[in-house]
Parts: C-alpha cells; structure tokens; sequence
C-alpha cells in the first residue's frame, strides 16, 4: 500500500493547505461568484427592459420610443446591459409571383446577414402564399402577412422586387403597414432593368436588323426542333463531328441574357443547318407541291444565312450577348455588397466600352483575351468567302420591306459600304446604345448616392489600406464626422445615439481593425474581401463588437442596403420542380418541403435535425425502428411489404 494511503487524513490535510489548492479552489469560487453575479445582473437588466417595454403598451407610445428610452436610462446612470448581445439582423423582403396549376402564388424570401455561414449575406425561404387578389394592397398584406411571423418591425429595412410590384405601389403599401419604420430601401431588380434596356432598343427602327437577324435564327430553328427535322440536325453534326446545340428560341418574356443561347447555339450548329438545307433544297426540288415548297424555302434561308453581313453580325451578336449574359451572372448574385456589386456593373461596362475600340482590330484586344472571341476568329474566312466550309453567296443581309427613311438610307449604304463596315457600325452601335441605357436605366441618382454612402460603411479592406498609410489614431479623427453623418442616414436605431458616442466608437472600431489587420502582409490585405473583415468583427465573441456596437450595427444595416431579386426566380423554378404534374401534394405539405429544400442542412450536416424530428414524433421516447430480441415481431407486419415481396416478375428469367 502507498505511503500517501497508510495516513490519509495527514495527507489529505496537508494538500488542502498547499499553495496550489488554495489557487485553484480560488479560481473556482470565483467562477463561481462571477456566475452568481452575472445572473443577478442579467436578471436586474431583463427586468429594466421589460417594464421600459411594458410602459410603451401601457401609454401606446411607438415602439420605436423603446431605443430613445433606453439611452436615456443608461445615460442616467441606470445598467442597461450590453448593446446588440442577441443580435437581430437586419433584412429584406423579396417577393415575386409565379402561377403553376392553374394559382398564383407568391414566394418571400428574406436577406439578411448570417455571421455563422460561408457567405455573409444569405437568403432564408419563408412562404409561398397564394395571392387571391392581384392589387397593390393584397399584394402587400400578402407579403406582410407572412413577415410578421418571422422579423421584428424595427430590423425591417425594405426590399426588392421586379416593375409591376412598384407599378402596383406595393412598396408603400409596406411601408404604410410599418408606419414606425418608413425609412426604408426598395430595389428595382437589376435583372430585369437590364431586360428592359434590351426590349426597348429592339423596338427602335435603327435596330431592325436586329429584330430581322433574330427572326431568321428563330423561324430556321423551328424546322430543326423536333422529329424528322430534329433528327436530320444531329446526323449532320455527326458527319460534320460537331457536338449538337440544342435550338433556342428568343422570347421576350424571358430575361435578355438567354438570347446568348439563341445567337451562339446557331453559330456553333451553322454549318450543320447549311448542310440540312442543302439536302433539302436539293431532295425536295422536284417532289410534289409540299415538298417543292420546303425547298424553295430552304433556298431562301440558304440566301438569307449565307451571305458576308449576316455571318459577321451573327458572330458579333454572339460576342456581345455572350458578355451580356456574364455582366447579368455576376451583378446578380446576393453575396455582394452593394459596392461591389456596382463595380463589377462598372466594370463590365468599361470591358463593353472597350469592346467597340477593338471591334475593327483585333490587334487592339491586347494579348491576354480577345473582346471579340467569335467576330475575330471568323471574320477572315467570312471576307474569303469561305466560312464553316461553305461558300458564302451574298454580300448584305435581306432588304427592308418597309417603304421608309431610314430602310431607303439602308439600301443606299449597302450600295457604297462594304459588308464588314456596315456590320461593325451596327455591332457598334449596339453595344454603345446597351452601355448607355444600363448606365442610365440600372442605377438611377438615389441609386448612385446609396452605393456611394454603403461603400464608405462598408469598404473596410480599404479602410484598413487608409490605416496602414495614416494611422488608425488620424484616421479616427479625419473621417468621424463623415462616418456620423452617412451612419445616420443608413440606419435608424444611429439616430437615437447623440454624435460624440458615435464618434468614440469610431475611434474604438478603427482602432481595432487595425490591431486585427496589422500583421496581414498588403499582398494579402489587397486580396481579401471586405465581407471577411466584417464577419471578424460579429464572429468574435464579442471581442471586436463591445464598444463599438453603433458602429457595428450601421455597418450591417449597410451591407444589404441594396439586392437582388433575381434569387425569386431560382426558388420558383425549384418550387415548380416540388409541385409538379406528377405529384398530388398539398399546399402545406409542397411549402414544408420547399422550406427544407432552400434552408435545410446538406445531407452530411443534417443529423441532429433528423434526430431532433424522430424524437419529436416518437414522443422524446424510443423510436421503435427494432425489437429489444432484434427479431421481427410476429403481432405487427406490414400488409404494404408483403405485398412487394410477394409480388412475381413479369419475365421470370430476368430474375434467375
């Protein structure tokens, strides 16, 4: 036996008076202690909170008094607790309706700031009500309906939502519902004002060729859609080794970014489409009234697709909407602030700007990439007369039908201008007119100067840059009244705090990013993303936000200012793929497995959800998947399984 065992008690009291013990007995009583005291004063403060709530239902003051009421308490001298500990983000609302089986339903969604996740900004699913009423007014109870379930009033900061929503006044039928909160920020989707930029210059007269160029895509499509048709298409692509594209069809109901499919998807078939028409022209000619006619109109869409200008502005087209449709990609995803979202607009527009300067040259692309990846490559075997091994026949592309100004002006140039001239002053053309109504149609001035004061908010990569240069001590001081100002401005629940509080938490919050970012080499301070930098400061456990929470909170609030509708869209098209034809579901059984399908965990994430459901079903007790023998019991079999195994195959040998 030990010697420590032969005289316990001894032992056991000298341990007991060793410096060691009596430390780590401290540090427990102090734990302890400290956890008393926490929950005497967390105690002390909710009870605050709550009777400065119960005196705004009492008097029926507004509920935007409780903020006001609270500085005033803790300025008085009263523990108030700790700013923003439950952290409530802000969101907002988007809506878009879509009709399938005959209703016309409405998904709302949220955007918000999830600190937790990979990506900062998210959109949460809420409902899919069905909308009854198509005014302004139901439309908007619709939405505030399904709200008042999921946010609180005060984090509500407006939302985003295609033309007819605001054509309806659906905006201030909201913000007529949140009387206290009507500084709020609705989006006119960027998605769709790009559409409309392209809907109108199609309409103008000066851009009839492009309706014209269009038109034959679509109506030479429609002969290789389906059937005999179809299958002669995939066995040229075969001869000639290509690998098919799918026909593609314009409609203007559909946003302006899929006619990239329609032009590129005809570029890549051309020379397979020639060869049908051939076949065609030549097959049918001497065959009976119907077939002579299938013929003649093969050779007229042979003249119509085989000459020099169509192929150069099909090439061109291709070039454009293929830039088009990466600008549209990019510009609407919702994990972008505001200000970079706007400069990747800003900067697809300097790539579309640029475009026009290289159009004639190809020199003038530089050598990293080609603006004119098509254009360029087939315009010497267009000019040669030799394109996707074909002769090329005519020179213009088919005469205006229209006895006007500007279609006799047309003929004239066609008459005096070569064919690649004229097509790249339309292309040209084009592309300038696009660029100038994205420009003024996507972001109006209201638009411009939010971007602007977001970008201030919410640039902290540069901001830390500005700190690596000045220091975080000038810098507090050069830029706090600016941050007051535009802080102010954002958010609603800054304006209750009086300017020097702001001001000090500036100083605290630039001080901070500072020590966070000083050993990040400026390599690597240039590569990160400002979104990183602020999911520091909410990830922290407090470490960052305590004591600069105004800040914090403007910063936020600032980060989903502005957003996109676009996301609507994609959670329709996963709705319809829920409520299809095949499937007889419910309206709350379709919503329930949306719900899961847009917010759930992935599959290796989803257990303790799983398990949380079958112990909720199962009443908290044991889930009766076995036996306690593990043998199947003899009381209860399942008619259902019985009948499946017991079921014969309809060719026995398929099963021996």
């Amino acid at each position: 036996m030990p010697r420590q065992f032969r005289n316990l008690k001894t032992h056991l009291f000298d341990h007991l008076q060793t410096p060691t013990h009596l430390e780590k007995q401290k540090e427990i009583t102090d734990v302890e202690t400290g956890k008393q005291e926490f929950e005497s004063r967390d105690r002390k403060v909710g009870m605050r909170c709550a009777r400065t709530t119960y005196l705004l239902y009492k008097t029926a003051k507004p509920y935007s008094e409780y903020e006001q009421l609270v500085t005033l308490e803790s300025h008085n001298g009263c523990d108030m607790g700790n700013i923003n500990t439950g952290f409530l983000p802000p969101v907002k609302v988007i809506a878009d309706k879509d009709t399938k089986k005959h209703r016309t339903r409405q998904v709302v969604l949220l955007v918000t700031i999830v600190p937790d996740a990979a990506e900062l900004i998210q959109y949460i699913y809420l409902d899919h009500p069905i909308v009854k009423k198509h005014t302004g007014k139901d439309v908007a109870a619709s939405i505030t309906n399904v709200l008042q379930n999921y946010i609180v009033a005060g984090r509500f900061e407006g939302g985003g939502f295609d033309g007819q929503y605001f054509h309806l006044g659906v905006p201030e039928y909201i913000n007529a519902h949140y009387i206290d909160y009507s500084d709020t920020y609705y989006d006119w989707d960027v998605l769709h004002c790009y559409g409309l930029v392209d809907t109108r210059l199609r309409k103008l007269e000066q851009f009839q060729w492009l309706s014209n160029t269009t038109n034959t895509v679509s109506s030479i499509f429609k002969l290789f859609n389906w059937g005999k048709g179809y299958e002669e298409l995939v066995e040229a692509c075969d001869r000639l080794k290509l690998a098919i594209q799918n026909p593609k069809f314009f409609c203007e109901t559909r946003f302006a970014n899929s006619v990239r499919k329609v032009y590129g998807n005809f570029l890549a078939d051309l020379s397979a489409i020639i060869a049908c028409l051939e076949n065609t022209k030549f097959e049918m000619h001497d065959g009976d009234t119907s077939e002579r006619e299938k013929a003649q109109q093969a050779e007229q869409y042979q003249v119509k697709i085989q000459n020099k200008c169509f192929c150069l502005l099909l090439s061109g087209l291709a070039d454009i909407y293929e830039q088009y449709g990466v600008l549209v990609s990019e510009v609407q995803k919702v994990n972008l602030l505001p200000f970079q979202r706007f400069d990747k607009f800003t900067g697809h527009m300097e790539k579309m700007k640029q475009m026009v300067k290289c159009l004639s040259d190809h020199n003038n692309c530089g050598k990293d990439k080609c603006f004119w990846p098509h254009y360029h490559k087939n315009k010497p075997g267009i000019l040669n007369g030799q394109f996707v091994g074909t002769q090329i026949i005519e020179d213009h592309e088919e005469q205006h039908v229209h006895n006007t100004r500007r279609a006799r002006q047309q003929e004239a140039d066609n008459a005096t201008t070569s064919p690649v001239m004229a097509a790249e002053r339309k292309l040209a053309d084009l592309t300038t007119q696009l660029v100038k109504g994205f420009r003024e149609d996507v972001y109006s001035e209201d638009a411009l100067e939010m971007v602007e004061s977001t970008r201030f908010l919410t640039d902290l990569k540069s901001l830390a840059m500005q700190i690596r240069e000045k220091g975080h001590i000038l810098l507090g001081v050069l830029n706090a009244d600016k941050f007051v100002r535009i802080a102010k401005k954002i958010s609603r629940n800054v304006r209750v705090v009086n300017n020097q509080e702001i001001v000090r938490q500036y100083k605290i919050f630039v001080r901070r990013l500072a020590s966070k970012t000083e050993a990040i080499a400026i390599p690597e301070l240039q590569k990160m993303d400002s979104k990183d930098l602020i999911k520091k400061f909410l990830t922290s456990g407090g470490e960052l936000y305590v004591g600069c929470e105004m800040v914090v909170e403007a910063i936020v609030v600032a980060a989903i200012k502005t957003t996109v509708e676009s996301i609507a869209e994609s959670v329709i098209s996963r709705y319809n793929t829920h409520n299809s034809k095949l499937r007889s579901m419910s309206e709350e059984a379709v919503n329930n497995e949306l719900w899961i399908a847009c917010n759930g965990p992935e599959l290796g994430g989803a257990d303790r959800i799983l398990s949380s459901a079958l112990s909720k079903y199962f009443r908290h007790g044991n889930w009766h998947f076995v036996t306690r023998k593990g043998e199947q019991s003899k009381l209860y079999n399942s008619k259902v399984i019985n009948r499946i195994i017991s079921q014969e195959s309809r060719l026995p040998f398929v099963t021996q």
